[in-house]
């Protein structure tokens, strides 16, 4: 029975982790709270971008992400 209890507890520590991590991914893809994704906001291109980033040019009013080492406007 002590096993049991044991098994649970690790099993609800668990999924009290697994809730954490949920909401910290969710604040960090949905940040407004608001379910939008918020891109971070630059007045040019970042000096170097990775693959897979994404910015708003203010300058341009242009949505741009980096794709197979270029960066492109998003239409």
């Amino acid at each position: 029975m002590n096993e049991l209890l044991e098994q649970l507890k690790k099993m609800v520590t668990r999924i009290n982790d697994l809730e954490t991590a949920f909401y910290r991914i969710k604040n960090l893809v949905f940040p407004t709270g608001s379910g939008r994704l918020s891109v971070p906001k630059y007045a040019g291109d970042p000096t170097s971008p990775v693959n897979g980033d994404c910015w708003y040019n203010s300058s341009t009013h242009k949505l741009r992400v980096r794709a197979n080492g270029v960066n492109t406007d998003l239409h």
